[in-house]
């Protein structure tokens, strides 16, 4: 229920300031010498030049949602059910 109690380094919030103003942020989805990829809570993917990056920060915190502790019981149970069903992603 807490996701930033342990955050495995594939599912940490990055962040990417550009040049020109722009920012990012997500999962890093991939990097090279050249270039760095952020995936978006949106799934969106961007790809950024490395030449135009301002900042590049990586987070100890989780790109998963935060906030579900104080929900009822009854309320997270019905909600991992829901997750755990196929009716949600059809």
């Amino acid at each position: 229920m807490n996701p930033n109690r342990s955050v495995e380094a594939n599912y940490r919030l990055w962040s990417v300031s550009t040049k020109d103003g722009n920012s990012y942020s997500g999962r890093l989805e991939a990097e090279t010498r050249t270039t760095v990829e952020i995936l978006d809570l949106t799934v969106q993917k961007h790809v950024i030049q490395r030449k135009e990056i301002e900042t590049l920060e990586g987070s100890n915190l989780s790109i998963m949602p935060v906030g579900f502790e104080p929900l009822p019981k009854e309320d997270i149970k019905a909600l991992l059910e829901y997750l755990a069903s196929s009716h949600w992603c059809q």
